[in-house]
């Protein structure tokens, strides 16, 4: 029984959110529970999330090293059908300088399974990834099927070449044989000190053939920051000139963060929240007897309201006790009803 002995913990997170306050408002809670046992090597807890009213996600976890193999568990219920949801098993280890991890997923409908190999960082192979009834880029089952067959695969390399440090390959291959290879140049070309230029080259095998893709990377000073992009038509590989997408400001005045940014082109990056197109804002620390709590207020602008503001953000997040905290937020819209959220952490 010793050997089993660890050290008992819980964690809450969560948050009630109140929208509309008038004489029948709206709330909203999302929070979680967690409770388990933790030693060095090991640790094991069940989680219990509830939304509204609803209790909806039990999960086991459990974790431990032994040896140079780290271990991950996780089991998934659903509490209002009292059923399975799903299961999922990750492994990793290393062995001279390369890193395997391995992914096996169970779910109602189907099984899954994923292996990763990463190489040396001067190795020609970098990575290799191989997913069997598993999406490219989530652990979820494709098909519902309990034979994985193969679904997606990538190899990654670093290709030396001259005049230059590599070229980074990426190569997509799916059931079908080949779909996709990834070129970029490496370092991108430093045309100024604080100025470079990437370019990436995309080969299709869905009809779309050759495509260039060109970066641009400028250094900004330390109070200015600018968002500058290319603009580059994809169809055609046609460059036409330089886009300024934003500009930011930043500074500290006696410990008091102040921030602002323009976004000069919403639609195409967002920058700031829609639908507003700038924010100021300002940050300052909060002394208390656990550490520094901390109060923000923001400044949304491009509404048509007093001065143009469209929105106020106020948040103040204070230290309860050590592994403990307690937020507050109150966003007010010149047009619109205000919504207060408390939020809070709690780990005993």
């Amino acid at each position: 029984m010793a050997a089993l002995a660890g050290t008992p913990f819980i964690h809450s997170v969560g948050e009630i959110a109140v929208s509309s306050l008038d004489v029948s408002p709206d709330l909203s809670l999302q929070t979680s529970l967690e409770v388990g046992w933790k030693e060095d090597s090991w640790q094991a807890s069940g989680v219990a999330t509830v939304t509204d009213d609803r209790w909806t996600e039990l999960r086991w976890e459990s974790s431990a090293i032994l040896g140079k193999l780290a271990f991950n568990l996780a089991m998934v219920f659903d509490p209002q059908s009292a059923s399975f949801t799903s299961t999922q098993m990750n492994v990793a280890f290393s062995w001279s300088g390369i890193d395997v991890a391995t992914v096996g997923r169970l779910e109602k409908t189907g099984v899954g399974v994923g292996f990763s190999i990463t190489g040396p960082s001067d190795s020609i192979v970098q990575r290799i990834d191989l997913r069997f009834n598993l999406k490219q880029y989530q652990d979820e089952i494709v098909e519902e099927t309990f034979c994985p067959k193969f679904f997606h695969a990538t190899i990654g390399l670093k290709l030396p070449v001259p005049c230059m440090d590599y070229i980074s390959a990426e190569i997509d291959l799916d059931r079908r044989g080949f779909d996709e290879m990834y070129l970029q140049l490496q370092p991108p070309l430093q045309i100024f000190p604080s100025f470079s230029l990437g370019t990436a080259v995309v080969l299709h095998t869905d009809g779309k053939g050759l495509s260039l893709s060109p970066s641009l990377s400028l250094k900004s000073s330390d109070c200015f920051d600018l968002y500058w992009g290319i603009d580059w038509n994809s169809t055609t590989n046609t460059f036409s000139g330089l886009k300024l997408y934003g500009i930011g400001v930043h500074g500290d005045i006696g410990g008091v963060r102040i921030h602002s940014l323009t976004s000069f082109l919403p639609d195409e990056i967002a920058l700031v929240k829609s639908p507003y197109w700038e924010l100021f804002g300002i940050v300052g620390g909060i002394p208390t007897c656990w550490g520094d709590g901390e109060v923000s207020v923001a400044f949304y602008l491009g509404n048509g309201g007093l001065f143009n503001l469209g929105e106020l953000e106020v948040t103040v997040s204070v230290p309860l006790r050590k592994d403990s905290r307690f937020s507050w937020s109150v966003t007010a819209p010149t047009a619109g009803s205000p919504r207060l959220v408390l939020g809070w952490e709690v780990s005993i």
